[in-house]
């Protein structure tokens, strides 16, 4: 079992991420997000919100390919955070 910084199950928290995404619940979603990403779990964080776009949203949201692209690349360089 693979735990988060908070010591959540990994796996919990990409299904709380997905189930927010769902019930459109912005803030939660953020949370679930940022755990995965300041857990040092970046890459997987990346793949799932581009499985999710692809999934649930890329037939709706045709524009929104084009701003996780941007943040995509910002998120990779950046070293810091």
């Amino acid at each position: 079992m693979i735990y988060t910084r908070y010591l959540y199950d990994k796996r919990c928290v990409e299904y709380s991420l997905l189930i927010s995404l769902l019930n459109n619940n912005k803030d939660e979603a953020l949370f679930w997000g940022l755990e995965l990403f300041h857990s040092g779990h970046k890459d997987e964080f990346i793949s799932l919100i581009w499985r999710y776009y692809y999934e649930l949203y890329a037939p709706f949201y045709i524009n929104l390919e084009a701003y996780l692209l941007k943040y995509t690349k910002i998120w990779m360089n950046n070293k810091l955070d």
